[in-house]
């Protein structure tokens, strides 16, 4: 009985753990690959479609859904992303979300629609 009653602590704390910030941002910043790269985007994007797509449209397509999206993400992306590549490229460069470049957010899961909302939030968050 005791046993069971450990076990279903030591499972609630874990579970709890790996849906708070920053075991979400554990997730992200443990991603294998290199940054930047089909194999990677399409875990980025497993990974944003399963915490953040609300409605399970299949892309992150509300303003809701891009609010979701905790600092933690951002920076976690953003910091692999400069240990990959230096700081020759960026987050909202590589995917587009600034204005003045091609939009390949998609590739992360974020409908281009949410271009905007999705810039404005990793700045938010510090991410340039």
């Amino acid at each position: 009985m005791v046993r069971i009653t450990v076990v279903c602590i030591f499972l609630s704390v874990l579970a709890s753990v790996a849906t708070s910030s920053e075991g979400v941002g554990q997730r992200f910043s443990a991603l294998k690959g290199k940054s930047g790269m089909s194999d990677w985007d399409k875990e980025v994007k497993t990974l944003m479609l399963a915490m953040f797509d609300k409605d399970r449209s299949g892309m992150l397509d509300t303003a809701d859904e891009i609010r979701a999206v905790p600092c933690v993400v951002w920076r976690a992306l953003a910091e692999r992303i400069n240990a990959d590549w230096g700081r020759a490229l960026s987050l909202i460069s590589t995917y587009g979300f600034r204005p003045d470049r091609r939009y390949t957010g998609h590739l992360l899961g974020i409908q281009e629609n949410m271009r905007n909302a999705a810039f404005e939030s990793a700045k938010t968050c510090g991410v340039s």
